[in-house]
């Protein structure tokens, strides 16, 4: 399922959460900062929250983004968050379609800041 409002950038998962970059794409001359979100839902809470970048690397075979709430780093298989002194393994699913639950929860959730 797609958006004309937002794409899904990056999808990684786990059996407790989502990690994914929504990009919105209606709004050309909006700074990057509101343009690009990245988003954790917490499964077992149904909660949702927009991380809060602070920076970014890359590689050919890693990609890392640093947060207020932690660090995730990943490559085309797999991702590693950890915050909070704990260690989460995601799938890295980019490409895919999102559930279309979670993608309607994530575009509501984010709709809701603008």
């Amino acid at each position: 399922m797609e958006s004309s409002t937002y794409k899904i950038l990056f999808f990684l998962e786990n059996e407790q959460f989502i990690i994914a970059e929504v990009k919105r794409t209606d709004l050309s001359d909006l700074p990057k900062d509101q343009k690009y979100h990245w988003v954790i839902f917490d499964k077992a809470n149904y909660f949702i929250e927009k991380l809060s970048f602070v920076s970014m690397n890359s590689s050919e075979n890693l990609q890392e983004r640093t947060f207020k709430q932690g660090e995730l780093k990943f490559n085309e298989f797999q991702g590693v968050f950890e915050r909070e002194g704990e260690s989460f393994v995601l799938q890295n699913h980019t490409g895919r379609f999102l559930p279309e639950a979670m993608f309607r929860l994530i575009y509501c959730y984010l709709d809701s800041l603008y």
